[in-house]
């Protein structure tokens, strides 16, 4: 319940308490308490959910006012009463509503880690209550201009488990979420693997049937939840109702992602228990039925309205292994920012049930998108060695990365399904060295390669081609025809090793101007499924002690004085002037990079003599 608005660094709330909603008929606008009112040693009472979804009061004192970086005023209060003093403010309480004399004073917001006595801090009503004012329905949750978003190549990184989008959120102010349907032993595991990202994962539990609060038994003091993942992984925002008018609701007293108007869903929720912690106590809860949609997201917390929740993104998941198939389905709340996450954490999350942590194989990825109003396309990949669910995981999230964050604006999607086939004990192909039988050849001529693979502990074996070869694949010639006399560079990569190094040497190619284009490119992307062998063409890289410089020009100012004008100096372009993709074994992944110099020839070959 801790957020960024105290002076004190405060640990923001479990999961930035819940919307709340109240059933149709509830009571009219509460009195509030003016802050003019207040003084220290001020006798009052909280309302909140510690087990199941009964309403429990506690005593709470006034101690001061404190203005802080918030862009309102805070009230810090001492809890009292039996539940409090064995377990202190705990996440989860964020929005539990804060009544003197009867009138409202507002919300708990902010806890204070390691505290030795349970104070926290109180958001005013007011403030709360112009939250509605900033409600704008219609927009995309987490959606940004058009334009504004420069290329966001999170596909292309150079390891896919960074792919989440950790540069919005910050690991030192954590947006903690609770996550339900892992084992339990898998648990730490995981939350540790996402912490880098910025997310601090708390267990959710799960509601036995018949349990769960109906959305008509909302009042303020319940127990709220802003639902962002369900399915047989589930993850959502736990908190409190604060306060209710008619189908208008308020909760949270502090931001969930601040960034005001939204569109997420709302359900209730069921608390299991409180778990004491000298760090910061946590309310362990179960998601409940939909009951609405929030509207605005804004620092004195979130306001909604009851009613019809906006829809999830369907992800249908298949995992096949040795002719058995087993299925999963889930909803993804539509957010730009945090669906690529959700989608991450439901894979992820459900994988570790079927392959562990560490065991070894590899996993053919099957995407089909159904992109809103375009015709569906479908991706492809192939992971292999050792933890390759996480990485696939991390896979399908950097490609909604990219749909969600571009240049032209977020892709709209109608549902996604991902198809995984498992081979088991399948380690990847591993490129271990490349030769020529000559590195000089004539125009015309294909250069005899070699290629040494490694695969686990078989030991090594060769792999003998030509380049270029048309009988085995389509070749395309970039140079437009016949190679010039001069030096190249041969290389052999796996199909996503060649993008990301293309990526980073010719941007150009991979700028998105219209969604048009971003649908067309994706398909088009080289896998782990195939090698890609491409001849380079000398360009404007240079060369410093032997050890070739393949950094943008911007970077090149930081090369040694004696030598930056050789560096800055206008240079042709390197390109690419012919490839070839070449398919892999199937229930194989290629990985690996390597390339050679090698010259052609300016002098034609002789004919023989008859």
């Amino acid at each position: 319940m801790t957020r960024r608005s105290p002076r004190v660094h405060l640990a923001r709330a479990l999961a930035l308490a819940a919307l709340g909603l109240l059933a149709r008929g509830a009571p009219a606008a509460v009195e509030i308490f003016p802050l003019a009112e207040l003084r220290p040693g001020l006798r009052g009472e909280g309302l909140s959910v510690f087990a199941g979804d009964s309403i429990s009061r506690f005593p709470v004192e006034v101690l001061d006012r404190i203005s802080g970086r918030a862009p309102h005023e805070l009230v810090l209060v001492r809890c009292l009463g039996e539940e409090l003093a064995r377990s202190g403010v705990s996440q989860g309480m964020s929005g539990s509503p804060v009544y003197i004399e009867g009138r409202w004073l507002g919300a708990i917001a902010f806890n204070f880690s390691f505290a030795k006595e349970p104070l926290a801090l109180v958001t005013p009503a007011a403030a709360m209550l112009a939250l509605a004012e900033e409600a704008a329905p219609g927009r995309r949750a987490g959606a940004r201009a058009a334009g504004d978003a420069g290329r966001r190549w999170a596909y292309l990184a150079p390891d896919w488990s960074a792919a989440a989008p950790a540069d919005r959120l910050d690991p030192a102010l954590p947006l903690r979420l609770a996550v339900g349907g892992l084992a339990p032993s898998a648990f730490s595991g995981f939350a540790e693997r996402y912490r880098p990202s910025g997310l601090e994962l708390m267990p959710l539990g799960s509601a036995a049937a018949g349990t769960a609060p109906a959305a008509t038994a909302l009042a303020p003091g319940a127990a709220l939840a802003v639902e962002l993942l369900r399915g047989p992984i589930a993850t959502a925002a736990l908190g409190t109702l604060s306060h209710v008018e008619g189908d208008r609701l308020w909760a949270f007293g502090h931001p969930f992602l601040g960034e005001g108007a939204s569109e997420l869903p709302l359900a209730t929720a069921r608390i299991h228990a409180v778990l004491p912690s000298l760090l910061n106590s946590f309310k362990l809860g179960a998601l409940g039925e939909p009951v609405g949609t929030l509207l605005a997201d804004g620092e004195a917390g979130i306001y909604g309205r009851r009613g019809e929740p906006p829809a999830l993104l369907p992800l249908r998941v298949r995992f096949t292994e040795g002719g058995r198939t087993r299925e999963a389905e889930f909803g993804l709340a539509r957010h730009a920012l945090l669906g690529p996450l959700l989608a991450r954490l439901a894979v992820d999350g459900w994988l570790a049930g079927s392959l562990g942590e560490q065991e070894l194989g590899t996993l053919a990825l099957d995407l089909r998108l159904a992109p809103a109003g375009a015709s569906s396309l479908r991706l492809g990949e192939r992971i292999g060695g050792r933890g390759v669910g996480a990485a696939a995981a991390a896979w399908l999230a950097s490609v909604l990365a990219l749909l969600a964050d571009n240049p032209a604006g977020p892709v709209g999607l109608d549902s996604l399904a991902l198809d995984l086939g498992w081979e088991a004990d399948q380690e990847p192909l591993r490129l271990h060295d490349l030769g020529l039988r000559s590195a000089a050849q004539r125009a015309g001529e294909p250069w005899q390669l070699r290629l040494r693979l490694a695969q686990g502990e078989a030991g090594l074996r060769e792999l003998a081609l030509e380049f270029p070869d048309a009988r085995r694949a389509p070749i395309e010639r970039l140079a437009g025809g016949a190679l010039a006399p001069g030096d190249y560079r041969l290389h052999v990569a796996d199909g996503t090793s060649f993008e990301r190094w293309n990526a980073a040497r010719q941007p150009a190619l991979y700028d998105i101007a219209d969604h048009a284009g971003l649908l067309a490119l994706l398909p088009r992307l080289a896998s782990s499924a195939e090698w890609v062998i491409w001849l380079e063409a000398p360009g404007e890289d240079a060369v410093l002690g032997g050890a070739e410089l393949s950094l943008p020009l911007r970077y090149r100012a930081l090369a040694p004085l004696s030598r930056r004008d050789e560096l800055l100096s206008a240079k042709e372009p390197r390109r690419i002037v012919a490839l070839q993709r070449l398919p892999v074994a199937p229930g194989a992944a290629a990985e690996g990079h390597l390339g050679l110099p090698v010259k052609v020839l300016d002098t034609p070959r002789r004919s023989k003599p008859r």
